[in-house]
C-alpha cells in the first residue's frame, strides 16, 4: 500500500538541467534559448544525473523542450542507460 501512494507522489525520472556549461557531447544535450523554449539561457540536459522527483517537489516552469530534443533525450537516455536497440 505506501509503494501505491508514493508511486503517485512521483512526477516521474527527470534528467537535471544546468546552466553551468560542460563539454561533455553524450552526457550533456546543449539546449540554446529560443521563443519556443522560453530558456533564459543556453542550458543542458544532464543525461546521467537522472532523479526520481516527488510531485510536491517540482517547482515552478521555467521552460519548454521542443519534441525534437525531447527524442534525442530519450535516445541518450537509452544509450547510457544500456536499453538502445
Amino acid at each position: 500500500m505506501q509503494k501505491r501512494r508514493a508511486a503517485r507522489r512521483m512526477a516521474g525520472l527527470r534528467p537535471v538541467q544546468t546552466w553551468a556549461l560542460f563539454d561533455a557531447p553524450l552526457l550533456r544535450l546543449t539546449v540554446m534559448p529560443s521563443s519556443k523554449n522560453d530558456l533564459q539561457k543556453p542550458s543542458q540536459v544532464m543525461i546521467d544525473k537522472i532523479l526520481a522527483v516527488r510531485r510536491d517537489r517540482v517547482g515552478a516552469v521555467f521552460g519548454s523542450l521542443e519534441a525534437d530534443i525531447l527524442t534525442e533525450v530519450e535516445r541518450r537516455l537509452a544509450v547510457f542507460l544500456g536499453i538502445a536497440k
